[in-house]
């Protein structure tokens, strides 16, 4: 994992990319009311992030992935993804690239699922792994990575 780059920083480069590849390369192919659907995925992701956000916040424990946890946290969004974060950036830039109509916006969405899963993922999980041991295979075994 690269601890320069936080994966909100790769969130957002995606996001502005996102709106200037729709007036790069305007080719849209999805119109209204599709279109919408794109607002409320945009809202359901920065909805996950908050709430996760905010649990780690009461937990008192990093949001950080370079950095060790303090809690195991299992509760709320967590008991139906391990990544909550992460599937809210996701959600929110595939609502950005339905919003705006284009076909090549999508090809950022697809870029930041796999640079999550090659570069921060793995080591999360690994240092998760070294610091709850069965209790995070546990957790690990009944909560899928994404949904």
């Amino acid at each position: 994992m690269n601890e320069k780059i936080m994966p909100t920083t790769c969130f957002f480069i995606c996001a502005v990319l996102e709106v200037i590849l729709r007036f790069l390369f305007p080719i849209v192919i999805i119109n209204s009311p599709l279109l919408y659907i794109g607002i409320l995925m945009i809202i359901f992701g920065a909805w996950i992030n908050i709430w996760t956000d905010n649990l780690f916040k009461r937990n008192k424990t990093s949001v950080k992935p370079y950095e060790e946890s303090e809690v195991l946290i299992i509760s709320g969004p967590f008991t139906f993804t391990r990544n909550p974060m992460y599937l809210g950036m996701f959600v929110f830039l595939l609502g950005i690239s339905l919003l705006t109509g284009a076909v090549s916006t999508i090809l950022l969405v697809i870029a930041f699922f796999i640079i999550i899963n090659i570069w921060y993922i793995p080591p999360e999980e690994k240092m998760l792994e070294e610091k709850f041991g069965s209790e995070y295979l546990e957790f690990k075994s009944k909560v899928r990575k994404w949904i």
